[in-house]
């Protein structure tokens, strides 16, 4: 099969440009859907939560201002005492996933405001997920994020976490999914990939959430990524 110059085609059923060269994924399109992201410091590494919302109507900056104003409460009230004091967060980030009107909006947290579990800091990589569930099966149908910083006193030697921290995620989750965002609710996106699906661009509305008592790992990834 031949392609010509600048001229898209399909070569066993992936995308390429004349040359060989993959077409690089479209950027994400939907101006009912805000992506935010909480940064978080711990020494010299940054983590990153993301998270998405959905609004009724399209984003505009007054909206994503109040969604980032939600979550430093939310951050505040219940998921920092989820986070070791070792780690704090810095900064929230709001994008309106719209090519045609890309607005954003960051925020710093000045001063930064830590974690409040005690005593030291498990391994950077160590962590605890947040899983959200949206009544869908199939694993495009959930997300997760993983908890910046644990602290040893509540993790066994048997990679067990204490239910006390267990409860204190759960109590996050449920705040953030039932009543911590005001006029907006929590989703799962699905971005678009060099291969068109059915889903590109849609969202799901979050129902439940799962947090399971195990140690789980973060994946290290470039810097910038997920923001």
């Amino acid at each position: 099969m031949m392609c010509l110059l600048d001229k898209p085609c399909t070569i066993l059923n992936k995308p390429f440009h004349f040359g060989g060269t993959q077409l690089a994924a479209p950027p994400p399109d939907n101006p009912l859907v805000a992506k935010a992201s909480l940064v978080f410091v711990r020494d010299t590494r940054t983590y990153i939560n993301t998270l998405h919302f959905l609004s009724v109507a399209p984003w505009d900056l007054n909206q994503m201002q109040g969604l980032a104003a939600d979550l430093l409460t939310w951050y505040s009230a219940h998921y920092r005492n989820c986070i070791s004091i070792a780690c704090a967060l810095t900064q929230i980030q709001i994008r309106k996933l719209d090519p045609d009107d890309p607005l954003a909006y960051d925020t710093p947290v000045n001063p930064p405001i830590a974690g409040t579990l005690a005593g030291q800091a498990s391994p950077g990589n160590a962590s605890l997920t947040m899983s959200f569930r949206t009544g869908l099966a199939g694993r495009r149908f959930r997300g997760r994020i993983y908890n910046p910083s644990l602290s040893d006193a509540l993790t066994g030697d048997d990679d067990r976490v204490a239910s006390t921290l267990v409860n204190t995620m759960a109590v996050a989750a449920i705040d953030l999914i039932s009543g911590a965002i005001s006029g907006a609710l929590l989703g799962i996106f699905h971005a678009p990939k060099e291969t068109p699906t059915p889903w590109d661009n849609t969202i799901h509305e979050v129902v439940s959430a799962v947090v399971e008592n195990v140690v789980d790992s973060q994946r290290r990834r470039l810097p910038g990524r997920g923001r």
